[in-house]
């Protein structure tokens, strides 16, 4: 369970940045501990180069 939001931006034809948060909508409780569930939030950042 979590949400996303994800940005992208073309510097040019070539060149685009991205960067996306994942929101993660599980409580911090001892029960996913055990699951090995990740329940922090995630950022990611990232830049595509296409020739």
């Amino acid at each position: 369970k979590y949400v996303e939001v994800g940005v992208q931006y073309d510097f040019n034809k070539n060149l685009t940045a991205v960067v996306d948060y994942k929101i993660n909508l599980l409580d911090d409780d001892k029960d996913y501990k055990y699951s090995k569930a990740d329940t922090k939030n995630t950022l990611a950042l990232g830049l595509i180069y296409q020739f």
